[in-house]
């Protein structure tokens, strides 16, 4: 399954950027899942909803059905790793982003601004790539923010080739 992990310091910006490679993958008929990793503890049931009572009297799975979307709601004693998430989603889909995990083993593409960290965060060799809005002097592929469909062209590039099904070297947690 090919997955590529959008990583950055806080406040780059990743969201915006992976917003809009989706959206340019959707233009050309992919199916395409985002992960995005939260540090943070987050609830999507909302208090007195029919979901929330559910999990609240103790259910460990609550699926939420409608005609155009479902949502599972599942407690968990610890935290799901990537690797797991991706288990989940990898059948349904052309391609996985994620937003986040930056200690992960999986191909990397590094985002960067100069208003929050003008360096990369992350070893030239762990990354596929970098998107920011200066140029950073390492001798790998670097994109603006404003390129999306070359972004885009290079991931697609790098599917075809396999790149993004490979981990890199170093051992990593997939949970961060």
């Amino acid at each position: 399954m090919p997955v590529v992990c959008f990583v950055g310091s806080s406040g780059v910006d990743k969201t915006t950027r992976i917003e809009n490679i989706v959206a340019e993958f959707k233009a050309r008929g992919y199916h395409i899942a985002v992960i995005k990793h939260e540090p943070h503890r987050f609830n999507i049931d909302k208090k007195g909803k029919d979901s929330w009572r559910f999990s609240r009297a103790g259910a460990d799975i609550v699926a939420l059905s409608s005609k155009d979307r479902v949502y599972f709601i599942q407690h968990v004693v610890e935290e799901a790793s990537l690797e797991q998430i991706i288990t989940i989603v990898e059948k349904q889909v052309d391609l996985v982003l994620v937003d986040g995990y930056k200690h992960s083993s999986l191909s990397m593409i590094e985002i960067v601004s100069s208003s929050v960290n003008s360096r990369i965060i992350h070893r030239p060799e762990d990354l596929l790539a970098i998107v920011s809005d200066h140029q950073i002097q390492i001798d790998i592929p670097q994109f603006s923010f404003k390129e999306v469909t070359s972004i885009t062209n290079f991931l697609i590039e790098q599917i075809a080739n396999g790149a993004l099904n490979r981990r890199v070297s170093r051992m990593a947690d997939d949970k961060k």
